[in-house]
């Protein structure tokens, strides 16, 4: 069952050039109870990501790269174990050969668990960014989806990632040169067009209750990963609930973890043309 919402490609032009105007603003959506620290959660299932990557064309025609997708699965996969475990969680990769015995079963729930946060992300991404008093109170829930892919790693919540990126082939770059060019000689102003780009969605859900605990979405006009710390760095640390804590920042900075994945994505960039 595939995981692509509509939005996804508006998604990705409207990230690019709205982070200039949103200071004031989040991409964050967190449960109040999260972001009040009301919900215990220390073991994370981190499952397949979907991956989207299109090689762009002479013609225009995106094409998927196989390739690709399979090395930014693995690095997806490494590097949110990475920034969850620098937050205090403990994740556990659900390995589709780990479930080998359950596969079958496996496959359709967490394409029924995709297709209900497919939904809840529609309504929490009506508009991409929003107050940061707004974003902690958001109650969206994907049901008992959740517990039962929990479940195979007996886990507290699951962790749901969807990543779409592109590059332009040599072909492409010089026509779109060859087009800017021409945009320039007749209106006097020169378009500037990326050569590659990328947008990832994280969401982080309840496995026992279903709910949507906390989701951010990032963009780059990069195509190296490196939209994976950014959006990571706004997930609060693993704290035990205590009776009447103060709420904890749903919007947090980058730490020197997130910034060491974010120079190690720029240095293991791979481009095929």
């Amino acid at each position: 069952m595939k995981w692509v919402p509509k939005h996804c490609l508006v998604a990705l032009l409207t990230l690019l050039f709205a982070a200039g105007c949103a200071q004031q603003q989040t991409s964050v959506r967190a449960h109040p109870d999260f972001a009040n620290n009301k919900v215990n959660i220390e073991r994370v299932a981190v499952v397949p990501p979907i991956v989207e990557f299109h090689t762009v064309e002479f013609s225009g025609e995106g094409v998927r790269n196989l390739e690709q997708e399979a090395r930014f699965e693995k690095l997806l996969i490494e590097r949110a174990v990475l920034a969850l475990q620098n937050r205090g969680y403990t994740p556990v990769v659900v390995d589709r050969e780990e479930v080998s015995h359950e596969l079958a079963n496996f496959n359709v729930d967490l394409g029924k668990l995709r297709e209900q946060y497919q939904q809840a992300s529609e309504r929490l991404y009506k508009q991409h960014h929003v107050s940061f008093e707004e974003s902690v109170s958001f109650q969206e829930s994907v049901g008992e989806a959740a517990s039962i892919v929990a479940s195979y790693a007996d886990a507290d919540a699951v962790l749901l990632m969807r990543y779409s990126g592109f590059e332009k082939t040599g072909g492409a770059l010089a026509k779109d040169v060859a087009v800017s060019v021409l945009v320039g000689l007749l209106t006097g102003y020169v378009p500037v067009q990326e050569a590659e780009g990328e947008f990832i969605e994280v969401a982080v859900l309840d496995g026992i209750t279903g709910n949507v605990l906390w989701v951010n979405a990032a963009s780059k006009a990069q195509a190296n990963n490196s939209a994976l710390p950014e959006a990571f760095a706004a997930l609060q640390d693993d704290i035990d609930p205590l009776p009447g804590e103060a709420p904890v920042s749903v919007n947090a900075e980058l730490t020197e973890a997130d910034v060491d994945l974010v120079e190690e994505s720029s240095e293991t960039k791979e481009i095929s043309l």
